[in-house]
């Protein structure tokens, strides 16, 4: 979830982004294994996407599920590079 007015939004709407020809990037990581996803993100306005995310601690950042502000960000993983306990695992869906 983030704020439908944050600048960093516009890369995702960016028309090319959206045809492929762009691919966005999220990165889960400790000292003991490292994850990084590439794939495409899309940002969901509907009702339905913002009601089902919803969660009562995000009223401290929103006015709620149906604020103008409020979405969520699917993102839809196209590549994957594991590195667990030093093994790597590659692939895509």
């Amino acid at each position: 979830m983030t704020y439908n007015s944050f600048d960093y939004l516009a890369h995702v709407r960016n028309p090319a982004v959206r045809e492929g020809q762009g691919r966005r990037y999220v990165r889960f990581s400790t000292g003991e294994y490292n994850i990084p996803l590439a794939g495409t993100m899309e940002i969901l306005t509907d009702a339905a996407a913002k009601q089902e995310n919803w969660y009562k601690e995000l009223e401290q950042h929103f006015s709620g599920p149906d604020g103008p502000d409020f979405c969520v960000l699917r993102f839809k993983t196209e590549l994957y590079n594991l590195l667990v306990d030093w093994q790597e695992a590659r692939g895509a869906l």
